[in-house]
């Protein structure tokens, strides 16, 4: 009985973090990613029901008289080991798929940053040698200017 208590705390702490991360996926814009995200919310379903069962399978079972929780759990009826083993197995069949997926995410998202800084070099071409050019007939077109005033020319 202990050892399913503290399975429920485990289930019932892990369930506001995948409340959040629901929302988190359910609202993502991304288009290229679309195939990746269906299967992350698969995935997040069967953990929900993963989840529920076993907090109605604890509810059922501690509603029960302490006779008859004795012998389902004496002839191990009540499976408890395995009903938090499949929780266990989808948080980390998510976690995997959602590393994967931010992984993917970030490479995608870096690969978009190269892509963005070359064509701002394109556009900026050779600034540095269109600079020292326009510098040097400043230069040339200064000297003409005082040459002008001190009669030079």
């Amino acid at each position: 009985m202990s050892s399913n208590l503290s399975d429920i705390a485990h289930v019932m702490s892990r369930m506001d973090w995948y409340c959040a991360l629901t929302k988190l996926v359910l609202d993502e814009d991304n288009n290229t990613f679309e195939e990746v995200l269906s299967r992350i919310k698969a995935t997040i379903i069967e953990l929900y029901e993963a989840l529920l069962l076993y907090q109605m399978k604890s509810v059922r079972s501690y509603y029960r008289t302490r006779g008859v929780r004795f012998f389902r759990n004496m002839y191990g009826l009540d499976d408890w080991k395995d009903a938090i083993e499949v929780v266990r197995d989808t948080e980390t069949k998510l976690q995997s798929e959602m590393g994967q997926y931010y992984q993917e995410r970030t490479k995608t998202s870096l690969d978009d940053l190269v892509n963005r800084a070359d064509e701002r070099t394109l556009l900026l071409g050779n600034i540095k040698q269109d600079i020292r050019s326009f510098i040097a007939q400043q230069n040339v077109t200064r000297a003409l200017i005082k040459g002008l005033e001190l009669g030079y020319i």
